[in-house]
């Protein structure tokens, strides 16, 4: 014997989670979205290349951080990096 109550509620409560599941799909696409809009397109380096290096995170012995030279010198790439560890 089903109560018609009980089935009711079992299909709002269906329908409930049916449309949350959408809105999080949604906020998931929206998210991509942005991202990918905002982040910048990282060239590929290949060995022998030369690259720019940053003093961002180097210990330089400089009296003033702020004088000191923001990239040193090209060097020569001599192994692959992966283009998230660049910078």
């Amino acid at each position: 014997m089903k109560v018609q109550a009980v089935d009711k509620f079992v299909d709002k409560l269906k329908k409930i989670q049916e449309e949350a599941e959408a809105a999080l799909h949604k906020a998931c696409d929206d998210m991509k979205c942005f991202a990918d809009q905002t982040c910048a397109h990282v060239p590929e380096y290949k060995e022998g290349d030369q690259v720019w290096l940053s003093t961002k995170n180097l210990n330089i012995n400089q009296p003033l951080r702020k004088l000191t030279e923001r990239q040193i010198e090209p060097y020569l790439s001599h192994m692959l990096f992966h283009p998230t560890l660049l910078f």
